[in-house]
């Protein structure tokens, strides 16, 4: 888990980090809520699991996540950028999202508007500047010999 402390998220470093995830080749632009409430303690793990499910079928994939709080405080829901190494259709990661965990939006991502339009702004745009995110990385290991 990765935090901003006060005044750090803005300028510069959003600037960075947006051009560090340009650098990657990102499939989807997720937002992704639960049914019950969520600390960011709690927010990974399931996230975790889904990202498996995308690696046993794509056999790798990659994310970075960014928690945002709701407007009451109470909770955290994620918006993530996710990759993987074979094109495939979004539909059964939605489903099992939904069936699983709670709500799920998944678009293509457009290439045109850029990482920090998706994600950055997320960590940032918080008033009290404690915007959370983390980068999760899954392989499917099934196959892979080691000689």
């Amino acid at each position: 888990m990765r935090t901003w402390r006060e005044g750090e998220c803005r300028g510069i470093e959003r600037v960075a980090l947006a051009n560090w995830l340009g650098g990657f080749q990102w499939q989807v632009f997720a937002t992704l809520t639960y049914r019950k409430p969520r600390t960011w303690r709690t927010i990974l793990k399931p996230f975790g699991r889904f990202l498996e499910v995308v690696a046993r079928s794509r056999g790798h994939c990659w994310s970075f996540v960014a928690g945002e709080w709701f407007s009451s405080g109470e909770a955290l829901h994620l918006h993530a950028l996710i990759g993987y190494s074979e094109p495939c259709l979004v539909q059964p990661f939605w489903e099992w999202w939904y069936l699983n965990q709670g709500r799920a939006m998944l678009k293509i991502y457009d290439q045109e508007k850029g990482a920090s339009y998706y994600v950055t702004k997320y960590i940032c745009k918080d008033e009290m500047l404690t915007g959370v995110w983390d980068w999760l990385e899954r392989k499917d290991w099934r196959g892979i010999k080691t000689s």
